[in-house]
């Protein structure tokens, strides 16, 4: 137990100095200050919104277009029509240069409760709609197709 505290604290300490180093070097020479790992406060890859500021405007423009209101018109939801692919599409018609997972996770999730959808933190408020085989059978045309095969077969068995 004693070693796995005095790891952390040496790797606390070691975290602590690189950081005053790269403070250091940063203040003397403003040219290596640009490079990423010299932002003030944060260290890592910048998000996609501050490298692409017009991103998550651009998303909610795209759906909006051809998609629905909420189900009960309670929230200012947009039902996506549109499959994920086809606003991946009309985002690189655009110029902007994001993943697929990355766009799936700029959308609200199915459960915010689950871990998946706790990866979910910058998000337009877009909901993708499942695909549902619903409207097939609510056809119109649906008892005359099948009163009309029905009625060849019939003429088929006969013949």
């Amino acid at each position: 137990m004693q070693r796995r505290e005095k790891d952390a604290q040496r790797k606390r300490k070691s975290r602590r100095d690189f950081q005053s180093k790269l403070r250091s070097l940063c203040s003397q020479d403003p040219e290596l200050a640009k490079r990423p790992k010299c932002r003030d406060g944060v260290s890592g890859r910048p998000t996609l919104e501050t490298d692409q500021p017009g991103l998550l405007e651009a998303i909610k423009r795209i759906v909006a277009f051809g998609g629905g209101a909420d189900a009960r018109r309670r929230s200012e939801l947009i039902r996506c029509c549109r499959t994920l692919d086809d606003v991946l599409e009309k985002l690189k018609d655009e110029s902007f240069t994001i993943s697929r997972s990355g766009l799936y996770l700029r959308f609200l999730p199915r459960r915010s409760c689950s871990t998946e959808g706790k990866r979910h933190v910058r998000t337009v408020p877009v909901k993708l709609v499942r695909a549902a085989a619903d409207e097939h059978r609510s056809h119109p045309d649906t008892a005359f197709a099948v009163a009309s095969i029905r009625h060849v077969k019939s003429l088929a068995s006969l013949m």
